[in-house]
């Protein structure tokens, strides 16, 4: 088997608007199953330990409240899989959900999805021996064209991203009244209660669980694929030529017409993003090429456990976690803005 799935092989998908390719390849990371979906197909029974990655991939998330899947949009998220991954199968159709091993070994698989962005979108399957050689005998895998090493050095630069507990988004008026001792409601939080989340790299963001608050340890699930694409369909180009237009538009506008008070928001009124962040996580590009789903991140907490407080990105004060009836919230230490 292993020689059979050396190197992987990868499978073309054509006249696809989101997905270019995908990869099969020997699962090489520790196997941790906690929950399975399980798919008929005519070559066998294939199983789905990673959940998350249907979601991802589909763009349909059926667990909602974060307990047991909903059985209707577990049908459309599976009704959403690529064509040419699920004609590879035969077909994929749910079978009732079961924690029960079976009396054959399974063999773990890594498959990947790569988006056009070529974005690779990783999620650990199990199956039959026999299964596996009966995908593989599709003439439309092939072994992946090897490609030239890239540098050492380009490999080993470092990228460092904040790990934020959430965001808040207060008007001007109502960050400058904050002072030490008030307590800052998380609007947006960055994690769940089941401690997934994400961390912002760019323009996309890494779909992660938080193993061990003590040591910071971070269990890599994908990327986040809906993150990525709404940046991609939103480009920062695009955003600021539009921005640029409408900046000449608007002067000209302004020197044509008498100025209107009720047409410019009051500078109080700005809306102003407060971000809180609670530590860093330090990688390399070439961990970040390899990244696999099990793949173990540390990050690093700050100082003494504080929350820096940044608003639109410059340090404006730092606190510390609390809970306000029920809810998530950062109380002030120290404020910058305070007179």
């Amino acid at each position: 088997m292993r020689r059979m799935l050396a190197g992987g092989r990868e499978r073309a998908i054509e006249g696809d608007t989101l997905w270019t390719a995908i990869k099969i390849a020997e699962w090489r990371e520790p196997v941790h199953i906690d929950t399975e979906l399980r798919f008929a197909t005519s070559i066998g029974e294939v199983r789905l330990a990673t959940p998350h990655w249907l979601a991802m991939v589909s763009g349909i998330h059926f667990q909602p409240d974060g307990g047991a899947p909903h059985a209707i949009l577990l049908e459309l998220a599976t009704a959403g899989l690529p064509t040419d991954l699920t004609a590879s199968w035969g077909g994929a159709w749910l079978l009732p959900q079961t924690n029960e091993e079976t009396a054959e070994q399974l063999v773990p698989l890594l498959l990947e999805a790569v988006d056009v962005h070529s974005t690779h979108h990783a999620a650990l399957i199990r199956m039959r021996a026999s299964a596996v050689v009966s995908l593989l005998a599709d003439s439309r895998w092939r072994r992946p064209a090897t490609r030239a090493p890239q540098p050492a050095l380009l490999d080993a630069l470092p990228i460092f991203t904040a790990v934020a507990a959430g965001t808040t988004r207060l008007p001007m008026h109502t960050v400058t009244t904050l002072r030490v001792g008030d307590a800052i409601f998380i609007e947006e939080p960055n994690f769940d209660v089941h401690d997934e989340g994400t961390l912002a790299l760019g323009a996309i963001a890494l779909y992660v669980r938080r193993l061990d608050e003590a040591s910071g340890a971070l269990e890599f699930l994908g990327w986040d694929t809906a993150r990525f694409a709404h940046a991609s369909s939103d480009s920062r180009s695009l955003s600021y030529s539009a921005s640029a237009n409408s900046t000449m538009e608007n002067a000209s506008a302004l020197s044509s017409q008498p100025p209107h008070e009720s047409d410019t928001v009051p500078f109080e009124d700005v809306p102003v993003t407060l971000t809180f962040v609670v530590g860093k996580l330090q990688s390399t590009i070439g961990e970040l090429r390899a990244m696999a789903a099990g793949h173990v991140l540390q990050w690093h907490a700050n100082t003494r456990g504080q929350v820096a407080i940044e608003a639109n990105g410059a340090l404006i004060g730092y606190g510390e976690l609390v809970e306000v009836d029920g809810r998530l919230a950062v109380e002030l230490t120290h404020w910058s803005l305070e007179s």
